[in-house]
């Protein structure tokens, strides 16, 4: 006998345990956690994701790319003919009259004159 514990472990940071009477778990991808000691894990903002397990921070969107929702575990590229100037909305659609031509455009550009789109 004399199997109880004699102290209490500590969940460091990107872990969590929910109950006190519980191992400490990695956070899920699209989600972290900052703190040591934490009780939950917390989902990624829009416009930051996390692609892995046990992430401590969620990272920013790359230009051209976004995360609509929260919880993410990867942001999407505009593709052609669309943009993200928001990481926070998804990518849109090019107005009439302009065109973006590669993935991950910021913004769409005007045709010239005698040209359009």
């Amino acid at each position: 006998t004399g199997q109880g514990a004699t102290e209490c472990a500590r969940c460091l940071a990107g872990t969590f345990a929910a109950q006190a009477d519980q191992p400490c778990v990695l956070a899920s991808a699209g989600f972290y956690v900052q703190e040591d000691e934490a009780r939950e894990q917390l989902p990624c903002p829009t416009g930051f994701f996390s692609s892995g397990t046990g992430s401590v921070l969620c990272v920013s969107c790359e230009p051209g790319t976004s995360a609509s929702e929260t919880a993410a575990t990867g942001c999407v590229p505009a593709a052609p003919g669309m943009f993200v100037n928001d990481p926070t909305v998804p990518p849109q659609d090019c107005q009439p009259g302009r065109v973006s031509t590669a993935q991950r455009a910021v913004l769409c550009t005007r045709c010239l004159a005698g040209t359009f789109a």
